[in-house]
C-alpha cells in the first residue's frame, strides 16, 4: 500500500511503499485532479523508480490535493491479469 506525505519542503510530498520480493523497478503515476469526463483522477506522465522509499514529488501547491498509484515491473514486466 503506497503512502504519500507532506515533505518537509512547500509543494513537495514523500512516496514510499512496501518494497515487492524481486521486482527491479516501480512505476508510479499521480494525478492532481479528477477528469471531469469520466469521473476519475487524471493521471499524468508515468515516472520510474528502484526505491521503494522516499521517492519526492515535487511541482505542487501547498495544501493541493493529488493521488498516487503504483506498479511493481520485474525483468519479465509487469503483471498481466491483476490490478496492482
Amino acid at each position: 500500500m503506497p503512502v504519500l506525505k507532506d515533505s518537509i519542503l512547500s509543494g513537495e510530498a514523500v512516496l514510499s511503499f512496501q518494497p515487492v520480493g524481486r521486482d527491479i523497478i516501480y512505476e508510479y503515476n499521480v494525478a492532481d485532479h479528477i477528469d471531469s469526463s469520466t469521473k476519475e483522477p487524471a493521471w499524468g506522465e508515468m515516472r520510474y523508480t528502484t526505491r521503494s522509499f522516499k521517492n519526492i514529488i515535487k511541482g505542487y501547491s501547498a495544501g493541493q490535493c493529488i493521488w498516487v498509484r503504483v506498479r511493481a515491473r520485474n525483468k519479465h514486466g509487469a503483471p498481466t491479469g491483476r490490478k496492482v
